[in-house]
């Protein structure tokens, strides 16, 4: 288990890693109690540099913080030993209401667009996956569009963990090492 900072105020963890953490509750080297975890120590070294490892390297892990209690799926590095994604929920959730997922060649990849009528419309029309193959193939049910206070429509692709999927090879790791697909800011 490693450890992270996690900003409550953008709820986002920071990339950086620690071996070590005081729980809520525990003194600190001052005598202060700890109202929340927090990380101890240095943090392991990260090296931007280096590039991003192979995709059969990238291990899944799953992120669960203090004080909030959510988690989601994400992302880590060895090669640069760092999480490369997502480091929100937020962005965790994003995924699916930013793309399109195509099946094409026995794997599924994320086309940026804006749901299946547009996907049909552009078809052909330079429309890329992530990974840079033409996007085409068959359309899976995927994108969700949500805003507030939107009523709820059966119609709708249920919430899918495509980052659960990594390890069966189901989702092209090249699309999702994308550094648009783990944080869609970017």
């Amino acid at each position: 288990m490693r450890y992270a900072r996690y900003s409550t105020v953008v709820e986002e963890v920071y990339d950086e890693l620690f071996d070590h953490c005081r729980a809520k509750g525990e003194t600190d080297e001052l005598g202060n109690v700890c109202h929340r975890g927090e990380v101890t120590g240095e943090p392991s070294p990260v090296d931007r540099n280096k590039p991003v490892s192979e995709p059969c390297d990238i291990v899944p892990m799953r992120i669960e913080v203090e004080p909030d209690g959510m988690t989601w799926p994400a992302l880590y590095c060895p090669r640069q030993n760092r999480i490369v994604g997502p480091h929100s929920k937020f962005f965790a959730d994003t995924l699916q209401q930013t793309f399109n997922l195509i099946l094409r060649d026995a794997q599924l990849h994320l086309v940026r667009g804006g749901g299946k009528e547009w996907l049909r419309r552009n078809r052909g029309a330079g429309s890329q996956t992530l990974c840079g193959e033409p996007g085409v193939g068959e359309i899976t049910p995927f994108l969700r569009v949500d805003y507030p206070g939107k009523p709820e429509d059966p119609s709708e692709p249920a919430s899918r963990n495509l980052y659960g999927e990594w390890r069966d090879g189901v989702v092209c790791r090249r699309c999702f090492l994308h550094s648009q697909a783990p944080n869609p800011r970017s």
